[in-house]
Parts: C-alpha cells; sequence; structure tokens
C-alpha cells in the first residue's frame, strides 16, 4: 500500500510537472533528465534520456506484446504478465526497422537480442509507467524468437 501511494504521487507530481510547462516549445532549452519528486531525485526514464547515458554491447531477452516491451538479462526471470521489476524497453528508428518484420500483431513474443544500447538503473518512470529501469536499442545485432504465447 505504501509503494502504491509512493508510486501514485510519483506519477502525479510527473503530470503537473509536465502539464504546467506546456511540454516543449520552440525556443525552451533541453528538458532535465532527472526530476525531484517527494525530497528523491529521479530518472526521467525517456529514450531521449536513456541516449545521454554510455553506449555498451548488451544480451538479453526482449518481451514483446500490445504496448508492452521490457528487457531480461537472464532467461529464467522473464514473465508473461506485466512486470514493474522488468527493464521497459526503447527501440531507436533504426532498431524499430530491423524488427518489425519479425513481430506478430496482438502476440506475446520472447526474443533472445544482442544489441548496442544503453542501461539505466535509476529509479524513475520508463516508457507508460514505473519500471525499475530502462534500456535503449540503438542498433540491433542480433534477434531470434525464443518462444511466443
Amino acid at each position: 500500500m505504501v509503494i502504491a501511494k509512493r508510486v501514485c504521487k510519483l506519477l502525479f507530481a510527473l503530470l503537473v510537472t509536465g502539464c504546467s510547462t506546456g511540454g516543449s516549445q520552440a525556443g525552451d532549452g533541453p528538458r532535465s533528465c532527472t526530476q525531484r519528486v517527494g525530497g528523491e531525485e529521479l530518472f526521467v526514464g525517456e529514450a531521449r534520456c536513456l541516449a545521454t547515458l554510455p553506449q555498451e554491447t548488451l544480451a538479453g531477452y526482449w518481451v514483446s506484446g500490445h504496448e508492452y516491451s521490457v528487457f531480461y538479462v537472464d532467461r529464467k526471470d522473464i514473465k508473461h504478465d506485466p512486470d514493474a521489476n522488468a527493464a521497459w524497453l526503447f527501440m531507436s528508428r533504426d532498431a524499430q526497422d530491423a524488427v518489425k518484420n519479425k513481430l506478430q500483431a496482438g502476440k506475446w513474443q520472447v526474443f533472445a537480442i544482442r544489441f548496442t544500447g544503453a542501461r539505466s538503473t535509476a529509479r524513475g518512470i520508463y516508457g507508460p509507467g514505473p519500471f525499475k529501469s530502462g534500456v535503449l536499442v540503438t542498433r540491433m545485432l542480433e534477434i531470434e524468437e525464443v518462444e511466443s504465447r
């Protein structure tokens, strides 16, 4: 219950902050990739912020479903239900182009992947909500479907 209240406060604070700034307008400076909420400094888990982190070669498992995209390092950790302990996975336009022929609309799929990208382990809001961390795939090196549901 305490965690749910903290998440609700965090989401509300981010919503209010985003709405009060009017979004990014021409001439605005770059938005910060951290946000102070309730005395805690949180990472703004957007692809643009992940892109500022060091690039490295990473490997693991990508779970893709309808409006769902998460990354696991270990196959044994994979869950086929929404999992806030997973890393939300973003893809660059080039990476999206590399995988588009592998995706089946409306199906949950699991892929073994190796890619160049960035990973954050900082607390924050990633993708559509509170995830443990975030990953940005900038270049897909290998992809193989290992299971679907």
